[in-house]
């Protein structure tokens, strides 16, 4: 049986991510993300994003992507779902910028 490939802009990647959709076009720069253009529009496979993610799933990676995502990072709320100390955390976001 064939299976069907989803496909995302740019902007659902980042909605589906939590990323902004500027942090989205610099991963595809940086070539952290394949894409493809489809009718003159960037699309990127929903597989891919899906295995880009899966290889995020590490505390010193999910900290750089601090900012790429949309919006202000709550030290509190990340050190709480990472068990860590929040100037810990604080510390780690800093060092990124």
């Amino acid at each position: 049986m064939n299976r069907l490939e989803a496909y995302l802009s740019v902007s659902d990647v980042a909605e589906y991510a939590g990323l902004s959709i500027e942090g989205v076009r610099d991963l595809i720069d940086e070539g952290e993300l394949e894409a493809m253009e489809l009718n003159g529009r960037t699309k990127i496979r929903k597989s891919e994003i899906d295995r880009w993610l899966d290889e995020q799933v590490n505390i010193e990676k999910l900290l750089k992507l601090t900012d790429k995502m949309d919006g202000e990072v709550d030290v509190e709320e990340v050190a709480s779902a990472l068990d860590m100390d929040p100037e810990e955390v604080q510390d780690k976001i800093v060092d990124n910028d």
